[in-house]
């Protein structure tokens, strides 16, 4: 079985490489170059999308833990706060995310703009 902290891989040949995982020191990521502004527009459009969904289940959730404690329903209405709390955090992750694409695709504009 191959350690989980190797990053070589020989069926994968130059590949591998690209992300050095490891249990202990996180990853690597390989520096990439920038995307145009309408790719970047594209994305924040999906992460927006996936935002409002997180939320709207989030919402869902919590609205399902309130019934379930009206009903006596304790398990239950655990499961759906959790679930609630998951989605809320994504959310905000999401959203953190937004805000840097946001600022990046502003500060492509400024460069082309420059230019």
């Amino acid at each position: 079985m191959a350690s989980l902290t190797s990053n070589k891989n020989p069926a994968a040949g130059d590949a591998a490489g690209l992300w050095n995982a490891s249990l202990l020191g996180g990853f690597e990521a390989p520096e990439l170059a920038p995307k145009s502004p309408h790719v970047q527009a594209a994305i924040a459009s999906l992460q927006r999308e996936f935002i409002a969904e997180a939320l709207r289940i989030a919402s869902v959730k919590a609205w399902h833990a309130a019934d379930d404690l009206d009903l006596g329903d304790d398990a239950c209405a655990r499961r759906s706060i959790r679930i609630a709390i998951q989605n809320l955090r994504e959310a905000a992750t999401g959203f953190r995310q937004l805000e840097a694409l946001a600022a990046a695709i502003e500060a492509l504009r400024q460069g082309e703009a420059g230019r």
